[in-house]
Parts: structure tokens; sequence; C-alpha cells
């Protein structure tokens, strides 16, 4: 069985039995819902995912003009000169809730049970966050170019192409921060390398996960349509499906790594044969 399939199947295993992780997700889209209600199903369009350390809704629900989806980032209200801030603050909650969320999901892979959210949310929190400000960034910087179909169709897919790549080379960052406990450079380049080197297992992995996350998509657009259970259900259902794929990445994560060759047995020593004098 291929690594990524292999990996994909661990992940649902591990999210069985971290289910209390899945409120999580769920908690922080469903809070979402009151500073940005979820537009019409006629107007949404499907969208997919690369992998994430932490899921969202946006990830896979038709963005509105302007907004991306790959990253959790919603669009500030304008609040003027409180729009910065605002955005930090965001930020911030949002970097500490993935590093508890990441950390605690790795104590379940490896132990059978979510370790604890909040001594892992203070120990990975700076290193996330920073990863997730840097991501941000490149995201607020690249956006204009991107939806600005003014400047010509072919520059915008240039862009676009560009900030795939981007992410792909980085996704396994966080993941490398909190299962190996690295700092923020070494987490950077432990990621390319990785990518790069098993870019077959990768690249698999990475174009499965998009195909399930089209699919999630399509099923959440059908359910928002639902009358009152629509949101909900939704934000629910993707809060499971969400937590099985990044367990899945950090089952791949695991699966990329070297492993250290087993001692070869020493010889054992053979018993010299006394000789008899006859």
């Amino acid at each position: 069985m291929p690594l990524w399939s292999r990996s994909i199947g661990k992940g649902f295993q591990t999210a069985r039995r971290a289910l209390p992780l899945v409120f999580l997700p769920f908690a922080f889209d469903f809070l979402m819902l009151y500073f940005y209600p979820l537009e019409a199903a006629a107007e949404a369009s499907v969208e997919f995912a690369l992998p994430v350390a932490f899921p969202s809704i946006s990830q896979v629900y038709g963005q509105a003009l302007g907004e991306l989806p790959f990253f959790p980032l919603y669009a500030a209200p304008d609040m003027g000169q409180l729009t910065a801030p605002f955005l930090l603050l965001f930020l911030g909650i949002h970097s500490y809730v993935t590093a508890g969320y990441l950390g605690a999901l790795e104590m379940t892979r490896l132990w059978g049970s979510p370790g604890r959210f909040f001594k892992s949310a203070n120990v990975y929190f700076s290193r996330v966050f920073a990863f997730d400000a840097l991501i941000a960034v490149i995201l607020l910087v690249l956006e204009p170019f991107i939806m600005d179909t003014s400047s010509g169709l072919l520059l915008s897919l240039f862009i676009l192409s560009a900030l795939l790549l981007i992410i792909y080379f980085l996704f396994l960052t966080p993941f490398c921060v909190v299962v190996d406990d690295c700092a923020l450079g070494m987490a950077f380049r432990k990621s390319v390398k990785m990518v790069s080197q098993a870019w077959k297992e990768v690249l698999s992995y990475c174009l499965a996960y998009a195909a399930i996350t089209i699919l999630a998509s399509a099923a959440v657009i059908l359910l928002l349509d639902l009358p009152f259970v629509g949101a909900p259900l939704s934000i629910g259902l993707y809060g499971l499906l969400g937590t099985a794929l990044v367990a899945s990445t950090l089952h791949l994560y695991d699966g990329l790594q070297p492993k250290e060759a087993l001692p070869l047995p020493t010889p054992r020593p053979k018993v010299a044969e006394e000789v008899v004098p006859t």
C-alpha cells in the first residue's frame, strides 16, 4: 500500500480516538459565523485545499471575491486604525489554538488519547504564530495580483501557481515544529528537503488531499442549503473530516522520516573444540 493511502487510512483511525479535539475547529468556525455569515449556497463555488495544520470550513467553502482558500484567513471588517491590531489578535488566537490542537493530535497518534492542549499551545505557539504570520503576509501581498484580472489572466495564473508552490513546499513546517520540536528555521529547511526528496509520495498525498476536499466542498455547499441545521451540520462534519486529514498529514510526516537502521546482530563466538590427546 502506498504511503499516501496508508497515511489517510491511519488518519481516520486516529480521528476516531481524538473526537474531543473535533470541538476546536467546530467552535472556531461556529464563532466566526457571527462575524462572517456564510453566503447563499447558490453563490458558492467548489474549492480545494492543500494540507494545513488546523481545519476550517473556509478552506472548502466557496470564498467571496477577494478571498482565497488554502488557509483560514478571514477578511477583517473595516475598523479604521484598529484593523491591523484586530488581524494580529485573530492570527494570534488562531495560532495558539492550532499549536495546542496539533500537539494534542500528535499525542493521540502516539499514545491513543489526546495530550495536554495548553502545554502544547504554550510550547509551540511562538513558532506556529511566526509561520502563520508569514503565510498571511504572502497571501495578503499576492492576493490583489491574483484577483485583479485587468493585468492579464496569464499573470494571475502565474502568481497563483507560485503561491501554490510556496504552500506546497512549506506545508510540513508546523508538523516539523510539533513532531520534532524543531526551531522554525530548521523546520522550514526540513519541510523543503522532505517535499523535494520524497516528491512522489508527497505529490500523491497532496493530490488525494485536494480530491477529498473538493468532494467535501461540494457536500458542504449542498448541506448549507438546508434550513436551520445546514451550517452547524456542515461545520461539524468538516471538523471531523478535517481532523482526520490533519492526522493523516502527521502520519505522512512520520512515514517520510528516515528510519534508523537496526544494528546488525553480533556474531556469536565459536566454541573452540577441545583437542583430546590420544
